[in-house]
């Protein structure tokens, strides 16, 4: 278990802890940063896939329907499902296959990297700033003994 205090000076590490694809109930959750690192976006969304076949349009959401509706700027499939044009702006765009291959890779090498071990050298320096210096050690078993060495 890793604990991160929510402030301005562990922005760095709050970004690196939110940089995966989260899931929670039927939703997916991204966190967008800006480039200050503390003000950004929260994405949630779900894909689902629809098909059309023969006379029918089908779906989770809509459900089936054989008939599409245009009155001004709203769209009415049958059953009464209405969606509204909007202009609004929106931070989230469709992904083609391609890029979907690729994000899948990068999840998955951010999601080993989180769940594998590490051992993390904390230095406290006199101005109050902390540095985290990762060593190069998965295998604890490996470690007989640690030394700090001045030169």
């Amino acid at each position: 278990m890793t604990e991160l205090s929510l402030n301005e000076k562990s922005t760095a590490k709050i970004k690196q802890a939110l940089s995966n694809q989260f899931q929670r109930d039927d939703y997916f959750f991204s966190f967008e940063f800006n480039d200050d690192n503390r003000t950004g976006f929260v994405h949630k969304w779900r894909s689902e896939p629809f098909t059309i076949t023969g006379e029918t349009f089908k779906d989770k959401l809509i459900g089936k329907a054989e008939k599409l509706y245009r009155v001004e700027d709203f769209i009415i499939f049958e059953e009464g499902k209405v969606f509204k044009i909007d202009v609004s702006p929106s931070r989230l765009r469709p992904k083609t296959n391609e890029e979907v291959v690729e994000d899948v890779k990068s999840q998955e090498k951010l999601k080993s990297e989180v769940l594998s071990q590490s051992l993390i050298v904390r230095i406290l320096k006199k101005d109050g700033n902390t540095i985290d210096v990762k060593l190069p050690i998965n295998d604890f078993s490996l470690v007989s003994n640690i030394s700090i060495i001045n030169e």
